[in-house]
């Protein structure tokens, strides 16, 4: 597998949600033999079988000219809808050319809705919908963060094709605590730790 760096990572940015721009961005993540990103065949990818010359097993970073055409066959660009205006334009996003699939980012949309940290919202879940139902109708994968169980279970009822109920911070924060409950004596009253 090839990675690539973000349309963000490349020095991109700004910008609202709208179809022309999602296509600059569509444009700048598809190598020049069906868009216009530069022909960078290396990659800073670093781990097991990597040496520290930022090669892996099967010639990865070697071959040059004869692998960026073979390239755009590895890649699917997925854009993120998280903004009330993303999802007012998910049409046009969705017609943008080189566009693979979408994923719905509800802590960011909330945000842009004026319910801060409210991912289960009505209004929230509710749009969360309607990317799912026009990503669908345009037989584009869709994909979501749900924390909640039961929104979760909504998303997956809805049809999306893959869905992330977990995050890795809170997953190790839950999973220090419950180390610290089982292994850090508990305080009495006078504050020293009980046995």
């Amino acid at each position: 597998m090839i990675l690539l760096a973000t349309w963000w990572g490349r020095g991109g940015g700004g910008g609202g949600p709208t179809g022309r721009r999602h296509r600059r961005r569509a444009d700048g993540s598809t190598p020049p033999s069906k868009g216009r990103r530069a022909g960078v065949v290396l990659s800073r990818v670093r781990g097991p079988g990597c040496s520290g010359g930022g090669r892996a097993p099967g010639g990865f970073g070697v071959g040059g000219r004869q692998q960026v055409p073979a390239e755009a066959e590895h890649v699917a660009l997925f854009v993120q809808i998280e903004s009330a205006e993303a999802v007012e334009n998910i049409e046009k996003i969705l017609a943008v050319d080189g566009i693979d699939g979408v994923f719905v980012g509800p802590s960011d949309l909330a945000a842009s809705m004026g319910v801060l940290g409210r991912q289960s919202h009505p209004d929230v879940v509710a749009s969360v919908r309607r990317v799912i139902t026009a990503a669908t109708a345009a037989g584009m994968p869709v994909g979501v963060n749900a924390f909640d169980p039961e929104v979760a279970r909504g998303y997956a009822s809805d049809g999306v094709d893959f869905l992330l109920v977990g995050a890795d911070v809170a997953m190790l924060a839950r999973g220090s605590e419950n180390l610290a409950a089982a292994w850090v004596p508990a305080e009495d009253e006078s504050g020293r730790a009980s046995s």
